[in-house]
């Protein structure tokens, strides 16, 4: 796979230079983007973060070890907006905010505090552990999300159209961003998480190499490419153990607005 992705990077600038020549006439853009991502982030979370206190209105006392301890995201869905600026005869270079969804890979174990009620009713909570994915906000501020697992990542796009003339028009992306990999517990009230700790194993750069094609006739483009992350374990990385896949595939869409 590590030979694969090396060839898209030279695939990548190959595109990028030959698009110098194909760039006239390129205008700005504005579009609504949607993709899915694979990942495989993995932690291994210590006992100590499995196993937590009550929520304060639920009195005192431990939720209990959370079960199993190897947590995996394996994939994610974003949806944001994308704007492209006309650069002259070079590519086109921009920039995108996008609203990260991943894939749910919490683990719960319940705890009922008024005897008779089930975990998902009013009066009772699920603990949960899960990993997911955060924005800088969150990563840097250390302010927990009022929705867990939902970020705001901004994004730097550039693009390059390989045959501009042609009707599906084929172009090259290249984005990268910053983002990381946290660890979260808490608990789950009728399926709404609120956030007992948090913390940042990875700081994580993801390059994303593209190949699109406009087949609606205007600038929308379906996408589809490998990317790979610059993954940098924090301490606390470390000791969660935490790891990502090298390559993984990414697809998606970009409507033209």
């Amino acid at each position: 796979m590590k030979k694969v992705f090396k060839m898209a990077i030279c695939l990548a600038f190959f595109g990028l230079f030959f698009g110098v020549n194909n760039a006239n006439g390129q205008k700005n853009g504005n579009y609504i983007t949607v993709d899915y991502n694979s990942c495989g982030f993995a932690a291994n979370m210590p006992e100590s973060f499995r196993n937590f206190p009550m929520h304060k209105y639920d009195g005192t006392g431990s939720t209990g070890t959370i079960l199993p301890n190897n947590y995996e995201l394996s994939s994610y869905f974003r949806v944001g907006y994308r704007k492209i600026f006309a650069n002259g005869k070079l590519v086109r270079f921009g920039y995108d905010l996008a609203v990260v969804f991943p894939h749910d890979n919490a683990q719960k174990v319940s705890y009922v505090v008024n005897p008779g009620l089930s975990p998902t009713k009013y009066g009772s909570y699920l603990a949960f552990c899960e990993t997911t994915i955060a924005g800088p906000i969150c990563s840097i501020t250390g302010i927990k999300p009022f929705l867990c697992g939902i970020s705001i990542i901004p994004a730097f796009v550039m693009e390059s159209s390989l045959a501009k003339n042609t009707r599906l028009n084929p172009k090259m992306f290249v984005s990268t961003s910053y983002q990381t990999l946290m660890a979260v517990n808490g608990w789950d009230k009728t399926n709404l998480k609120t956030i007992h700790e948090q913390s940042v194993l990875a700081h994580m750069f993801p390059i994303n190499l593209g190949l699109g094609a406009n087949i609606f006739g205007d600038e929308s483009t379906i996408v589809i490419g490998l990317n790979t992350n610059l993954f940098f374990k924090t301490k606390n990385g470390q000791e969660f153990q935490a790891n990502a896949k090298p390559v993984n595939f990414f697809a998606g869409i970009n409507l033209e607005i």
